[in-house]
């Protein structure tokens, strides 16, 4: 019910608005703790407990939609984008106890829902290509009439390549969001059962081998390739730089940790990418190199 009922108001807030990014965080926030629900009913219980919460919240979400009028196919989006990814990484992480086998899964969901979406429209970004052009033109016309006359010129953007970069973005948020569900279900699930037990695992968070090797072929491909060739690669390529700045943030936790560092070099590693975008990638880069140097093994050695 409680899963049902936070997806319910997050589809509401985000229905009842035209201000969209005005309820972006809240809806998401609201998602996140409604998959978080299904995820921790998976870890402590099993994987059939938290099939049923899933499949009793979207019944739930199925009756508030067809009370309302509202369009059915939120209740399918609640179910393949938030619940059904946190059912079965929750399963994997109960099953491995090793969040980068957790992730692996995520990323594997995303790459088959990645490829069956280009399967089925093509390149998403041709689609996307006219809503951008449109946008861009009245976002153009509104810096003149501002500019009091002046002629006023924006710098030249090509449509498509914007296109192309804005749905490989939300196909990265998509993923950031069901890595912050499994992460939310996880810390609930250790202070429910054994409290700290989700900080050491996320210290201790590696990606396995096969992700080290397919990063380095999706970046050669998303920047040799054209069309929707580009698009598909280059989505892959931001998966996998997500995944290992993730591993990048375990790695400076678990480094902190045993170095007994201020708190300070935390909160840098968090807060910078926000004023410098550009540090992500070198987060991910620093994660990466983590799967060749063990960084943490060579710490714990210099301790010794």
């Amino acid at each position: 019910m409680a899963a049902g009922a936070l997806a319910g108001i997050a589809y509401a807030m985000f229905a009842s608005t035209q201000l969209v990014m005005l309820v972006f965080v809240p809806v998401a926030l609201l998602l996140y703790a409604s998959g978080a629900l299904v995820g921790l009913a998976a870890l402590r219980n099993g994987p059939y407990e938290g099939l049923m919460v899933a499949l009793g919240a979207t019944a739930m979400l199925a009756a508030g939609i067809l009370l309302i009028g509202g369009r059915w196919l939120h209740m399918l989006e609640a179910l393949l984008s938030v619940w059904l990814p946190a059912l079965v990484s929750c399963t994997v992480l109960a099953k491995t106890a090793a969040q980068g086998r957790a992730l692996e899964a995520l990323a594997i969901l995303a790459a088959l829902g990645w490829t069956l979406a280009f399967a089925i429209n093509g390149d998403l970004a041709l689609a996307l290509e006219p809503w951008v052009r449109e946008a861009w033109d009245q976002l153009e016309a509104a810096m003149r009439q501002s500019g009091s006359g002046a002629d006023l010129r924006m710098a030249p953007v090509e449509p498509l390549e914007l296109a192309r970069v804005f749905v490989q973005l939300l196909m990265s948020w998509w993923v950031l969001g069901a890595v912050l569900t499994l992460m939310l279900a996880r810390s609930w699930h250790s202070r429910l059962d054994r409290l700290g037990a989700f900080g050491e695992e996320f210290r201790g968070l590696r990606l396995p081998r096969t992700l080290a090797y397919a990063l380095p072929l999706v970046l050669i491909v998303g920047t040799l390739a054209s069309d929707g060739l580009k698009t598909y690669a280059g989505g892959l390529a931001q998966l996998g730089l997500l995944l290992f700045a993730i591993q990048g943030v375990a790695l400076a936790h678990a480094l902190v940790k045993m170095r007994n560092g201020h708190s300070a070099w935390l909160a840098a590693v968090y807060i910078v990418p926000f004023i410098i975008p550009m540090a992500i990638l070198a987060i991910a880069f620093v994660g990466y190199l983590d799967h060749w140097f063990d960084y943490r093994k060579r710490a714990m050695r210099a301790r010794e």
